[in-house]
């Protein structure tokens, strides 16, 4: 039949269309692991200043992107706000999420808030969990969380009242609001004041004992626990990190291998020499952060300086994509080394699963290991790439999928 075979024929995709479709295949778990489900409805709302009085309400998905935004009025539904300073006194009926250089939530959140900010003060009532991330955290006696308060910074100040728990890490914390749940915490400091009310157990992990006036009432045990290799995998967000993290690094190999193949293609064959790329990138982990010192200390080179330590970030968060890559392609045949997108695709997606998964290994030492040895292998990659000490590209190499 003709036309059947015609069809069939039609239908064949090339290997690099395959291989493509296999690294897809294996990112979306990953993303639907680490994503919430998307709205499509939004309101988007950009400019230098953004503000949402009282008298207005939002009913879709709100975005508000601005150097400074305020917003005073009423949301029905998320609002996701992306700022250098962002106030909220208003009322969210959904969740609210925050990424600014300083924030203060006077408001009331009847979901979720999730923060991240180099300044955090909240004194607002929050309906459900508060997930703040923070150089440093200020929650005053005012302030409510109904939920769980999880945190990650340099300080945090809690005086509010929390009817969850309290977990996370931080470098310094004091403790004087009353805690209906539990807490624990690692922190390098700890001050547990006077007016402190810890219904649960207070369960501290840190190298110094810290503060706890007597006059604090904790109705629980107060528990100093030693760490175990399987804390990792068994605490309540252990997988949370590990598979976020895996996710934007999978987006960042993605977008390298789909916009620029040739580049990520030389990547790969720098990486594929891992002494070479080793001492590179030990060379390159030492001189750029001095060269930038001195760039900076110089005045007259510090934009120069500026775009050097922007260039050394993006490489650092980079060396993983890279040493994906040159894993990924190891692993797979030969024969598939055709140099397509769809090749460099999947080897990158294979290689970065297998660096997430040997960091979950709950043996002690592995996870930081690991990831000095893909830092420095994958960074030294990077510095061979940019500084065109090599400059061969793999026979073969294509651009197209």
């Amino acid at each position: 039949m003709p036309n059947a075979r015609n069809l069939i024929r039609s239908l064949r995709l090339s290997r690099g269309t395959l291989m493509t479709a296999m690294a897809l295949l294996l990112i979306f778990p990953v993303g639907f692991l680490a994503l919430p489900m998307l709205s499509f409805a939004a309101n988007v709302q950009r400019g230098a200043e953004v503000t949402v009085n009282f008298n207005e309400t939002l009913t879709d998905d709100a975005y508000l992107i601005a150097s400074t935004v305020e917003f005073r009025g009423t949301a029905s539904k998320n609002v996701s706000i992306v700022a250098f300073q962002a106030k909220v006194p208003g009322t969210i009926r959904g969740s609210l999420d925050i990424l600014a250089g300083q924030a203060d939530i006077s408001g009331r959140i009847d979901d979720t808030l999730r923060i991240a900010g180099g300044d955090v003060t909240i004194t607002g009532t929050i309906g459900g969990d508060v997930m703040v991330l923070g150089g440093k955290v200020n929650i005053p006696s005012r302030a409510s969380i109904a939920g769980d308060l999880i945190l990650a910074g340099g300080q945090a100040d809690v005086r509010g009242t929390v009817t969850g728990d309290v977990l996370g890490n931080t470098g310094a914390l004091i403790l004087a609001g009353k805690i209906q749940g539990n807490v624990d915490i690692a922190t390098n400091q700890i001050d547990v004041r006077d007016t402190a009310r810890i219904t649960g157990n207070l369960t501290l992990q840190g190298s110094t004992p810290g503060t706890i006036s007597d006059r604090a009432q904790i109705t629980g045990s107060i528990e100093r626990p030693t760490r175990n290799p399987w804390d990792s995998l068994l605490a309540r967000d252990g997988l949370l990190g590990p598979v976020m993290r895996a996710l934007w690094s999978l987006v960042a190999g993605v977008a390298l291998v789909l916009l620029t193949p040739v580049l990520a293609e030389r990547i790969t064959s720098q990486a594929n020499r891992p002494l070479r790329a080793a001492i590179a990138g030990i060379a390159g982990l030492i001189a750029v952060p001095v060269l930038v010192l001195l760039l900076v200390v110089s005045l007259v080179g510090i934009p120069v300086g500026l775009i050097l330590l922007g260039v050394y970030l993006a490489a650092l968060y980079l060396s993983q994509v890279a040493a994906g890559m040159a894993i990924g392609r190891f692993i797979l045949p030969r024969s598939w080394h055709d140099g397509s997108r769809g090749f460099l695709l999947l080897a990158m997606t294979l290689g970065v699963i297998i660096l997430v998964a040997v960091r979950l290994v709950p043996v002690p030492w592995v996870s930081t290991v690991a990831s000095t040895v893909v830092t420095i292998w994958g960074f030294g990659a990077l510095v061979l790439m940019l500084t065109g000490f090599s400059r061969t590209i793999t026979p073969g190499m294509q651009s197209g999928v």
